[in-house]
């Protein structure tokens, strides 16, 4: 596998609060094969493929909103991103 450090940043406008949250994911590719793919490409271009990008950041993000919306929700701050809302349309 591949160890992907992360740093997550929240910064709220205007300048009330922030948040950072720092990790590392383990990332294994679909084929091991691809793993000496992925190092190599790093190594050469600091790259990775856009698949790989998305999934990585679409795990972090998933695991690391939960965390900060209940710190926001303990500390009386907006949350980071907005909830859905119920809205009723007038009957015609």
């Amino acid at each position: 596998g591949i160890e992907v450090l992360f740093e997550y940043r929240i910064n709220y406008r205007p300048e009330i609060a922030s948040a950072v949250v720092k990790g590392m994911v383990f990332y294994l590719p679909p084929q091991k094969e691809q793993i000496d793919e992925v190092l190599d490409l790093w190594e050469k271009e600091k790259k990775v493929r856009p698949e790989m990008f998305a999934e990585i950041v679409n795990f972090i993000t998933n695991e690391i909103t939960p965390l900060l919306m209940v710190a926001a929700k303990d500390m009386k701050l907006p949350y980071h991103i907005p909830l859905p809302r119920v809205s009723l349309k007038p009957r015609e």
